[in-house]
């Protein structure tokens, strides 16, 4: 079993579904949580333009976005690794990638975003934040 999959005490896993995940997101850094359908469309409609809505049953299920904001190449990534529920609260897993100095990264200006639904357990939602640093060198 992998330590990451395993569960950690007083933790029930939520499972989750992958909405969307892109090099090229909103210009600024955020967490958002969205619990319904006006602000998700609008949302949507702004970070993800010509792209189909996809299906989010509100109230049900709400949708938890992650956006790294700008950066000044490629190799950097952001992603919602785990959602779990502890006590009152609704833990979002995030964890952000960096290039190490070794990496050979695209010149492009990216802005990394990852965007998932869950249901709704109607508690407040916590982003629990990680950062790594890729080694290229191995």
């Amino acid at each position: 079993m992998n330590p990451e999959d395993a569960v950690r005490p007083e933790e029930i896993p939520i499972q989750f579904t992958r909405l969307a995940e892109s090099p090229l997101g909103p210009a600024r850094a955020e967490r958002l949580v969205i619990r319904d359908a006006g602000t998700f469309r609008r949302f949507w409609q702004n970070v993800f333009p010509g792209r189909p809505l996809p299906e989010v049953s509100f109230p049900r299920e709400l949708v938890l976005v992650a956006a790294m904001g700008g950066c000044p190449n490629g190799g950097y990534w952001v992603r919602i690794e785990r959602v779990a529920l502890r006590g009152d609260l609704l833990i979002a897993e995030v964890s952000t990638t960096f290039p190490g100095p070794s990496c050979v990264v695209t010149g492009m200006p990216t802005l990394p975003i990852d965007v998932v639904k869950v249901r709704n357990p109607s508690r407040p939602v916590r982003f629990s934040e990680a950062t790594e640093v890729t080694d290229c060198e191995e």
